[in-house]
């Protein structure tokens, strides 16, 4: 059966056993045989031509994706698959990734999504644990009488001021005292709580309000 020998060079522990445990769980084409030495991963995979072809593509890939996480690049930036951050997060309930990104930036990191990742230079460690937060906001909001762009303001101005997850009823207090948030009465009756202006000028709202207090207590990059 014919076999090719793969020689991957690592720079640290951390890219070894992500490049291992990635390598182990996605290769799945064909049979693969991997030893880890101190500085390198050997890969030896069989098969057919076309199996091998398939599996040192996935391979050569699966190399790009896990440096791209651990290592910047020349804009200093990170590259985190979307798929990654949200699945190993621990997410209670499902959050906007647009969300994320605009957190990451009143936060004092530039971000942004591209081509299914998002790009940020804050760790992988920072990105997940701004969207475990996001999402248990979300959580908190589940029950609430809050329309769900009005939602998404709240779980901003919470992130961006620091507040405790919980702090729903203050959160959505002060904006309402702000007038970025209303209550309106629906025709059967409902109350029900909506943007006071457009979603995008109640987060430019918000973020001048709060700026210069973020900036100040180095709540960004800590």
């Amino acid at each position: 059966m014919p076999i090719k020998k793969l020689v991957i060079k690592v720079s640290s522990t951390a890219e070894q056993e992500m490049l291992l445990e990635e390598i182990t769980a996605r290769v799945k084409s064909t049979t693969i045989r991997i030893q880890s030495r101190l500085n390198t991963i050997e890969i030896y995979i069989y098969g057919t031509k076309d199996m091998i072809r398939a599996a040192e593509s996935e391979i050569r890939e699966i190399v790009k994706y896990v440096r791209g996480m651990l290592t910047r690049d020349f804009r200093g930036l990170y590259t985190y698959p979307i798929s990654h951050v949200l699945s190993r997060a621990g997410l209670r309930v499902a959050i906007p990734v647009d969300l994320l990104i605009q957190v990451l930036e009143v936060k004092g990191y530039r971000a942004k999504i591209e081509g299914g990742s998002i790009r940020t230079d804050a760790t992988v460690d920072v990105v997940q644990d701004l969207a475990r937060k996001i999402s248990e906001v979300y959580y908190n909001l589940s029950t609430s009488n809050l329309a769900p762009t009005a939602k998404k303001l709240v779980a901003y101005y919470i992130l961006a001021k620091n507040y405790s997850v919980e702090e729903v009823d203050r959160a959505v207090k002060e904006l309402s005292e702000l007038g970025l948030l209303k209550e309106v009465e629906l025709p059967n009756g409902e109350v029900r709580v909506i943007l006071g202006k457009e979603l995008s000028s109640a987060i430019s709202t918000v973020r001048e309000l709060i700026h210069g207090k973020v900036s100040s207590e180095g709540s960004g990059k800590e």
